[in-house]
């Protein structure tokens, strides 16, 4: 892309895999949350995963700082380009 060059490529990359993996992980762990058959094993379970489903959507946007960074080096201080 020509806003975050070849670095903001492989970023851009790894943000959209860890949106996707995060965003698998917390439907499924509301969907274990909510489903309730057993009280406390199967709840106990949706929010671990549920936990571990934000806990990388955050990483994720820590890759949206980077990315942000890495266009700001590459364009060394030309515009943005629409």
């Amino acid at each position: 892309m020509q806003n975050y060059g070849p670095e903001g490529d492989v970023l851009l990359t790894a943000y959209t895999a860890d949106f996707s993996v995060a965003f698998l992980l917390c439907c499924l762990g509301a969907a274990l949350f909510s489903a309730r058959s057993s009280p406390g094993s199967l709840a106990a379970k949706g929010y671990c995963i549920l936990g571990a489903g934000i806990l990388i959507g955050l990483l994720g946007m820590f890759r949206v700082m980077q990315l942000a960074d890495a266009g700001r080096n590459f364009r060394a201080g030309r515009p943005f380009n629409r």
